[in-house]
This record gives structure tokens, C-alpha cells and sequence, in this order.
């Protein structure tokens, strides 16, 4: 009788393993047939559609992919503080020009995930001082040179020359930066030029 239910068991295993097979391969398929959607949206929607499957029969390979999913948004979340304040960084990107045409009053669909959107920076002052025309510019250690704006009159009291001062630079509205200097109470608006 053991013989017997031994039996069943392989036979049952040897009949599904090609079917478990066949729903892998099934799932890898429709997720390769999605990058040959056009336009994004429609892409997307097939993307959404397929990845259940995917998940699904992969669990090993799910898993992988949630800690390299953690690896890319924490260097994703790097390169947005170093690209800070930059043209190309999207957020800024003519802002006020988009919200004179009313472009900043419809949701855009691509923005209803910005937890990770740098809001700030903190860094150090490795050079502090005043340009031909009297607006301040601010070296930080890493790199970045910011400078007054033009159309800002504040004149945030800096003691000494200072070096060493905490800084931090906070984005505004309209795609503009606030820099704050060591404990000044004042605020200057600011554009990153390096």
C-alpha cells in the first residue's frame, strides 16, 4: 500500500512540476511582451497587469528584487543631492514659467510618489563671500557654489568669514532655494551655479 501512495506521489509531482514550469515561463513571457507596448501609459498598465504573475511564481527572485529596489532608490536619493538645485533637476524645471500657463494646477501623474524628492540640503561652508555687484556666494564642501539671486536684497548677518558655518538650502515655490547660514535669522534666495 506505501508502494502505491509512493506512486501517486511521484506521478503527481513529475505532472505538476511542468505545469509549474509553464506558469513561470508564462509570466516571464507576458513581462517581455509588455516592452513591446506602445506609449508609456499603455506600457505601464501592462507592466501593472503582468507583475502579480511574476511575483507570484518567482518568490526568490521578488525577494532579490525588494532589497535592490532599497539599493536604487537610496543611490537614486545620492545623485538627487548632488544634482540639487542643478537645471536638469526636474522638480525645478520652469516652474514659474509652468505655473504662469496653469501648468502647476493639474495633477501630474508622474508626482503622486515624491516621498523621496530631496527637499533640502545640509552641508558645510568652505568659502563664504560677496560678488562685484554685493550678493553673497556660498562654496560647500562638496562642491556646490550657490549665489544670491539677483532680485533679493536680504542681508543675512555672517559672522566672520564664515568657514566651517552649517548650511542649509531648502527648495521654495516656483522652483526657487532659500540658503540659511549658520544661525542667521535670515534667509537668502539663492541659485546653484556649480
Amino acid at each position: 500500500m506505501r508502494l502505491l501512495f509512493a506512486a501517486i506521489g511521484t506521478i503527481a509531482i513529475c505532472t505538476s512540476a511542468p505545469a509549474m514550469a509553464d506558469d513561470r515561463d508564462e509570466a516571464v513571457a507576458d513581462i517581455i511582451a509588455c516592452s513591446a507596448v506602445r506609449g508609456a501609459k499603455a506600457r505601464a498598465k501592462c507592466y501593472d497587469a503582468a507583475l502579480p504573475a511574476l511575483k507570484s511564481t518567482h518568490p526568490d527572485a521578488l525577494a532579490l528584487a525588494l532589497s535592490r529596489a532599497e539599493e536604487m532608490r537610496l543611490a537614486a536619493k545620492e545623485e538627487a543631492k548632488e544634482d540639487f538645485g542643478l537645471r536638469g533637476d526636474r522638480s525645478e524645471a520652469n516652474e514659474y514659467e509652468a505655473a504662469a500657463f496653469g501648468e502647476a494646477m493639474v495633477a501630474r501623474e508622474d508626482d503622486d510618489d515624491d516621498d523621496d524628492e530631496v527637499k533640502s540640503i545640509e552641508s558645510t561652508a568652505v568659502e563664504i563671500g560677496k560678488n562685484l555687484k554685493g550678493k553673497i556666494f556660498v562654496v560647500l564642501e562638496n562642491g556646490q557654489i550657490w549665489r544670491q539671486i539677483d532680485g533679493d536684497s536680504s542681508t543675512p548677518y555672517i559672522p566672520g568669514d564664515g568657514v566651517g558655518l552649517p548650511v542649509r538650502i531648502k527648495r521654495g515655490s516656483f522652483g526657487s532655494y532659500t540658503v540659511k547660514i549658520g544661525k542667521a535669522r535670515d534667509v537668502f534666495k539663492a541659485r546653484r551655479i556649480k
